[in-house]
């Protein structure tokens, strides 16, 4: 689905509410093994309401909604699966999106219930623009020479204190989990790391420059890298590409992919170790058709599949495989559980490697 804005004034401010979807909201037919699927079309919008105690306050935030349309066309299992700002922005954007309405997805031609959609909500006011209050910005920038000379502590003393003019907008939310991301690498903790950058990702709106979003995705593309998570480094690396002044690092990036493309193509199986993260979710875009999990901890709850035209889920039980049809395109593997839940993924069978 396209992006789309709507303005709402409000004591003499103007406002608006972004939405866009990563898994498309259109009738557009594709062929699967199965039959021509045609996803979910929006029929009703209802807007968030943008609180009024976060407007006086001058708040900002991103909430990324996730659901799956029922074969009536009703938002299901509304949920927001990360946001950045004020809790309040949280359940406006969960209560709106409940109230919205869809012509179903279908399958041949009979309505059937939709993959899990993806969806980021912006609040953001048009007069807060790519400014930083001076008080962030001197102490982001004294974090930034801080951690370039090894002082840890202060780092995190300023990083902290950046945010306590108490409302940031989503530009200084940007550049403060981007901050917080170094800070986590720094400390060796891969899991805060990822999960300050998918933060500073979602806080991206057209305030946030450019170089900055490149700085994360490269993060990005090199983190999973590491952690073996090959086709979250691959969608990453994607991602980058589209910007604006990205080639150079692309360029730099080059080894990376082709390295990833290397493993994938020489081996059979491919292990990944991971952890549950804060969120209570670990997600990784598999590589090939066939997860095994095991774990032996007793925390990890449901393994799931999301896809464009399809999800399933199941409760988890280690060694269990999920296997992944053929005809389900653009999946994810997730695991939810206790925060800090240590298992192993075995990916088994063809490559399902994008095209370079």
């Amino acid at each position: 689905m396209d992006a789309f804005k709507s303005k709402i004034l409000f004591a003499g401010m103007a406002l608006t509410l972004l939405t866009g979807a990563s898994t498309p909201i259109t009738d557009s037919p594709a062929r699967t093994q199965s039959g021509l699927y045609k996803g979910p079309v929006v029929e009703k919008r209802v807007e968030g309401v943008y609180p009024s105690s976060t407007v006086t306050r001058g708040q900002e935030g991103v909430s990324l909604i996730t659901f799956y349309v029922d074969d009536q066309g009703v938002p299901q299992d509304v949920t927001a699966a990360m946001h950045a700002g004020p809790d309040i922005l949280v359940n406006s954007a969960i209560d709106a999106i409940k109230q919205w309405r869809f012509k179903p997805a279908t399958l041949d031609g009979q309505p059937i219930n939709s993959g899990l959609l993806e969806m980021p909500i912006y609040f953001t006011m048009f007069n807060s623009r790519g400014n930083a209050h001076r008080h962030f910005a001197w102490r982001h920038r004294k974090a930034l020479e801080e951690l370039k000379e090894g002082n840890l502590s202060e780092a995190i003393e300023l990083a902290n204190a950046a945010l306590t003019h108490a409302y940031p907008t989503l530009y200084e939310l940007a550049f403060y989990y981007e901050l917080a991301a170094r800070i986590s690498r720094a400390q060796g903790d891969h899991e805060a790391q990822r999960h300050h950058l998918e933060l500073a990702e979602l806080s991206f709106d057209d305030s946030v420059p450019a170089d900055l979003k490149v700085s994360v995705l490269a993060a990005r593309v090199v983190l999973e890298f590491k952690e073996s998570a090959y086709g979250e480094a691959l969608d990453a690396y994607a991602r980058l590409r589209k910007l604006p002044g990205a080639d150079g690092m692309a360029a730099r990036l080059q080894k990376v992919v082709d390295r990833i493309y290397e493993t994938a193509a020489s081996t059979s199986v491919i292990t990944v170790k991971g952890k549950i993260g804060s969120s209570g979710r670990w997600r990784e875009k598999p590589l090939r058709s066939e997860a095994v999990v095991e774990s032996t901890t007793t925390d990890i709850a449901l393994i799931k599949a999301q896809c464009d035209d399809r999800h399933m889920a199941q409760p988890f039980h280690s060694g269990t495989p999920l296997k992944i049809p053929a005809s389900w395109k653009n999946c994810r593997l997730e695991l939810v559980g206790k925060p800090g839940a240590e298992f192993t993924v075995s990916y088994q069978g063809d490559p399902a490697l994008p095209a370079r």
